[in-house]
């Protein structure tokens, strides 16, 4: 027999991993369970047919390790455990063999008078024969006080296996069982989930080959995963040793899978004939070899078929290397989770014969083995997205044929004249905005609308002076002009200048940043022209409702700009060209035609910088430009000199601190919330409002979520296309919590279309505004909702102050109404009761003390303790009323312990004194 080795079980490690290491301790010593393999040694019996009595004199092995490998074979193979109880009393163990796969297993252990009684256990044995109902074999043993006991195992084992002999209190066991019980659970589920779904795609939804494969891949893997745990046998027959046989055959017909789904990912036309003669000779093999198993359910079967499946995952594994060696295309979106999860499997194999015995392999492979679920999770979106990609290509079949460029040197001759005419041309203009805009700066500092237009008309500067980049370029005079200062900022600022244009295309426009403050050194002229030429370009080309998305990401010494747009993209033969002067592509719209001009710039002034450019597209689907430009202090060297900082305005919001109220904290104006994630429109709109109320601004829906959770606003003013959580998603949010669903929310949006305006009113929106939207109109409507607001708090406060004869009850919203309703049950339930105070109050209502107050405040224009005193005057003018109590009675019927201050409050809300009150009414 093979030596037994250490290695930890495959579906025990992360049982393992929950106890922690407590091996050599007693029960006693520890809250986990104690590892016995240490003390535990093994004889084998080679003929199988000698009895305990035969085997107590023969010299047993010690087992140097806490997990071991028992062998495939026909062996008896005997195990001695010697235990001890160190306390003075008989105490009750139970011994736990950590495997599911032992065949056959009898226990031997004495009674008081010294006699071997012998349990029973293993798949192979009926389960109403074992001892114990577990998957794994326990035993239990009543250990007599400060004494030692030795217990004997037989195992008989046709199929190798791994296990480590632990040793439980009752109350260890339970917990152990109850851990494995957690983890079956959550694994099964997993499987379970993804076969499911994997299944329902290939059926409705994905009817591609490949993806079809894999799926027929994936059933093969989900039973094998349940016959290495023992338990889809049980679950197709009740017959142990068609059980047994049917968790073996589980993984052993992997390599069908295997192979069935590696002639759909690995071009084999392009390997010799050999291989593929190879593969259906391994499959005739599998058969095979599953026969016999099925015949004769022998160990030399099962070791024959466990090198197999070793050997087609070893095949496997070349012909990928091979096929990444030789450049041959290879799908990864189903090839990564599929050699994760064969990687993972072949941990357990390579362990179980003995191959490799280091602990460290079975931690890998369990890693795989989860790491292969959640790749493909992720790369099921993409497979998805490219196979309706494909299937939309094919139904349009769209031609797209490349232009001819004309004579360029006649062009380029043409192009600089004209350049040069007309930035000259449009220089005059720009003047008379420019210097009278720094006039009137000069002359209004604390107008804030200022600098956004001179820094807009900035940029109109900038762009027209590109007309004649071209022409310095040929010259060789452009040159870089090196800063220090915010790139992060810059970058930000120059983004934001784009989300109207994209809103009125209504395209999706996400931007971000890896670091929100990163000073460094670059040229903002050059960056500006090529993110501006590159982001107009991702724009023009994405149709409505599409999705452009820019990621900034800074290392120690570069910048990596992404600019990925979901629009037309650009043919195979065309993207060699794209940077080429002039040169277009044939527009599939008028509005797509251009200049050729754009992205020749783009392509030298990334040269310039000493930087790299690269373009991936795909037609229909979208282009992605990929940019790096060196933004440390070595790479430009001495010999480019550094300028100052001409980009030296103050960011828009720099001047107030975001998400603060603009006066002080005692202004008791009504606050706006105004959730807008572009800078300059939310300056403009907060300088509208902040002289009559106080602003709070948010960045975008996530940011305003908090906010409004956190401050309660009177009034909130939300964008709807926004980053991290849209409008409509914010105001159905707010809408549904009963802290913030008081707040009347208008919608601003360049989303004008029936539908739109209708989805946003239906989620709860108070109003809806399209953009460009007017000043005056803006301002009314939000004038005329809070003045809404303060008629409820005035109708509210009066049906609450008046005799109950006369109140009303004010329109409020459903929940707002059952709020109050709720307030004032919870209030008059407690009216006996003059301890009642406000954190009792907070508690029942199940909201905090603070969100409490500003909720009805907001509703009552009370406090919580005014509300709760007006509810008490008010049931005690009720019971003046009907003369049934006298004024005293009254007092404490409603929980006023001092008749002096109930007779003062009294008369403060209703104004007269409680006698007066019953006299007259």
């Amino acid at each position: 027999m093979a030596a037994i080795l250490q290695a930890p079980p495959f579906l025990c490690i992360l049982v393992a991993l929950l106890y922690g290491s407590s091996y050599g301790q007693s029960p006693e010593s520890s809250s986990h369970p104690a590892s016995v393999s240490f003390a535990t040694s093994y004889f084998v019996d080679s003929t199988a047919s000698l009895a305990l009595n035969d085997i107590k004199g023969e010299a047993f092995s010690p087992i140097s390790s806490s997990n071991f490998r028992v062998p495939f074979s026909s062996h008896s193979i005997w195990f001695r455990c010697v235990v001890q109880n160190p306390t003075s009393a008989e105490q009750r163990y139970y011994f736990e063999w950590q495997s599911p796969m032992i065949e056959r297993i009898d226990y031997y252990s004495p009674d008081s008078s010294g006699q071997y009684w012998r349990q029973r256990g293993g798949n192979l044995v009926d389960k109403e024969a074992r001892s114990y109902l577990e998957n794994s074999p326990t035993f239990a043993i009543d250990l007599p006080p400060d004494s030692a006991t030795t217990v004997y195992f037989r195992i008989n084992n046709q199929r190798g296996f791994r296990s480590d002999l632990r040793l439980h209190t009752p109350t260890q066991l339970l917990k152990a069982q109850l851990s494995h019980a957690k983890l079956f659970s959550f694994f099964s589920g997993l499987i379970f989930i993804r076969l499911f779904f994997v299944l329902l795609l290939s059926i409705f939804a994905i009817k591609e080959f490949t993806f079809r494969r894999y799926s027929l891949m994936i059933v093969f893997r989900s039973l094998a995963f349940w016959g290495i745990i023992a338990v889809l046998g049980s679950t197709l027959s009740s017959l142990p040793k068609a059980q047994v046989v049917i968790n073996f055959l589980s993984y052993h017909l992997l390599p069908i899978g295997y192979f069935l789904l590696i002639k759909a990912l690995v071009p084999l036309d392009r390997f010799p004939a050999m291989v593929s003669r190879l593969i259906h000779l391994l499959l005739a093999i599998t058969i095979a070899l599953s026969l016999a198993i099925v015949m004769d359910y022998q160990w030399r079967w099962l070791l024959a078929s466990t090198y197999l499946v070793i050997t087609c995952q070893g095949l496997i594994m070349v012909l990928y290397l091979v096929a990444i060696y030789r450049k041959y295309p290879i799908n990864w979106y189903y090839s990564a989770p599929f050699l994760l999860g064969m990687i993972s499997y072949s941990c357990l194999l390579v362990n179980l014969v003995g191959w490799l015995n280091f602990e460290w392999v079975f931690v890998a492979g369990t890693i795989l083995f989860i790491l292969e679920i959640f790749v493909f999770g992720l790369f099921l979106g993409k497979i998805i997205m490219d196979y309706q990609s494909a299937k939309d290509n094919s139904e349009r079949a769209l031609e797209v044929n490349r232009l001819k460029t004309q004579n360029l040197q006649e062009l380029d001759r043409l192009k600089t004249n004209f350049f040069t005419n007309i930035s000259h041309e449009f220089r005059s203009p720009l003047t008379l905005l420019i210097e009278p805009l720094n006039d009137l700066s000069k002359k209004h500092p604390e107008e804030t609308l200022l600098p956004i237009m001179q820094r807009n008309v900035r940029r109109l500067h900038a762009l027209i002076n590109q007309l004649l980049d071209l022409s310095k370029l040929d010259a060789g005079h452009l040159k870089p002009y090196i800063q220090f200062s915010n790139l992060s900022d810059f970058l930000r600022q120059l983004f934001a200048s784009y989300e109207s244009m994209a809103q009125s295309k209504e395209i999706i426009f996400l931007h971000e940043q890896q670091e929100p403050n990163r000073f460094a050194y670059f040229d903002a002229d050059k960056l500006e022209k090529i993110v501006t030429n590159l982001l107009s370009n991702a724009i023009k080309f994405t149709p409505q409702q599409g999705r452009v998305m820019v990621r900034a990401n800074y290392s120690e010494k570069e910048l990596h700009l992404t600019i990925q747009d979901y629009g037309i993209g650009i043919s195979e033969e065309a993207l060699p060209h794209i940077f080429d002067r002039y040169f277009q592509t044939s527009p599939t719209k008028k509005e797509h035609t251009g200049t050729g001009i754009g992205l020749a710039l783009v392509k030298e002034l990334v040269g310039v910088l000493n930087g790299t450019i690269e373009v991936s597209s795909t037609l229909h689907q979208g282009t992605r430009f990929s940019i790096r430009l060196p933004i440390d202090a070595h790479s430009w060297g001495q010999s480019t000199p550094i300028v100052e900082s001409p980009w030296s305005h103050p960011p828009v919001g720099e001047a107030v601190l975001e998400g603060e109220p603009t006066d002080s904290p005692s202004d008791n104006r009504p606050i706006v919330l105004l959730v807008e994630d572009n800078p300059d429109l939310s300056t403009y709109i907060q300088s509208l409002f902040q002289d009559q109320y106080r602003v709070l601004s948010a960045a975008n829906g996530q940011e305003g979520w908090t906010m409004a959770t956190d401050k309660i606003p009177d009034l909130i003013l939300s964008d709807v296309m926004m980053p991290l959580m849209d409008g409509y998603t914010l105001c159905e949010r707010l809408k549904a919590d009963q802290r913030t669903s008081h707040i009347p929310i208008i919608l601003l949006t360049a989303k004008v279309t029936l539908e739109d305006k209708l989805a946003g009113l239906s989620l709860g929106a108070d109003d809806y505004l399209a953009k460009p939207f007017s000043r005056q109109e803006l301002t009314i409507r939000v004038k005329n909702l809070l003045q809404q607001r303060q008629k409820l708090h005035e109708a509210f406060h009066r049906m609450l102050t008046q005799a109950p004869s006369q109140e009303s009850t004010p329109e409020f919203s459903q929940m707002e109404s059952k709020f109050l309703q709720a307030a004032i049950e919870i209030v008059k339930s407690h009216l006996h009761e003059s301890s009642f105070n406000v954190d009792e109050f907070a508690s029942e209502m199940k909201i905090s003390r603070t969100n409490l107050h500003r909720k009805l405040k907001a509703l009552s224009n009370q406090s919580t303790t005014e509300f709760i005193r007006t509810i008490r005057l008010n049931k005690a003018a009720e019971l003046l009323r009907k003369e049934e109590l006298t004024v005293s009675e009254t007092a404490y019927a409603v929980g006023y312990e001092s008749l002096s201050y109930f007779s003062k409050s009294f008369k403060e809300q209703f104004g007269v004194s409680p006698s007066e009150w019953a006299l007259h009414k």
